[in-house]
This record gives structure tokens, sequence and C-alpha cells, in this order.
């Protein structure tokens, strides 16, 4: 996988910011 070069902290920060999107979908979704 060349995506490996890319540092962690890239990937980190795009899945928490994954999370919170979704997160912020379901307390939209929820209300």
């Amino acid at each position: 996988m060349l995506t490996t070069l890319i540092s962690d902290t890239e990937h980190q920060d795009r899945t928490v910011h994954r999370v919170l999107l979704g997160k912020k979908q379901v307390l939209v979704t929820e209300d």
C-alpha cells in the first residue's frame, strides 16, 4: 500500500473527523 507512507496522524485526523461527523448526524437524527 503506497498510502502507508502517509503519516498515521493524518489518517487518525481523518478517522476522528468521520467519527465526529457520524456523531453529529446521529445527534441530528435523534433530535
